[in-house]
């Protein structure tokens, strides 16, 4: 886990507080091609562990860890599903068939207001 080296909170510097961590050798896994060397066992526990990395930051309660005036919370999940449609509009290479179908089913179902708003992924564990 790296440490943190410097906080900065003078909003001057940057236009909002930021920090710096120390360097942690590592790589950065982007493609199937750089996942491939590590075979397919390690690759599946290397993406069940983001999962259950995930899961575990969707189930902290930003009010419980002062966080509670921080983002947007209130039609978080309208603005996600508008931001993926014009992605998914400004990336378009090739037709992917039921994508439209998939987005306007995804938009009438989307939950009027979460009863836990910056909750948007599920809390249950991955089993393995």
């Amino acid at each position: 886990m790296p440490r943190t080296v410097l906080l900065c909170d003078d909003e001057e510097v940057l236009g909002a507080p930021f920090y710096v961590m120390e360097f942690v050798e590592g790589t950065p896994y982007r493609t199937a091609g750089q996942l491939a060397p590590l075979g397919a066992g390690r690759t599946r526990d290397a993406v069940l562990n983001l999962v259950d990395t995930l899961v575990e930051l969707h189930a902290v309660d930003p009010e419980a860890v002062g966080l509670g005036d921080f983002g947007r919370p209130e039609g978080f999940l309208d603005r996600q599903l508008r931001r993926w449609g014009k992605q998914l509009d400004a990336s378009r290479n090739r037709e992917l068939a039921g994508i439209d179908e998939l987005h306007a089913a995804l938009g009438r179902e989307l939950p009027a207001s979460p009863r836990r708003p910056w909750c948007t992924a599920t809390t249950a564990s991955t089993t393995r």
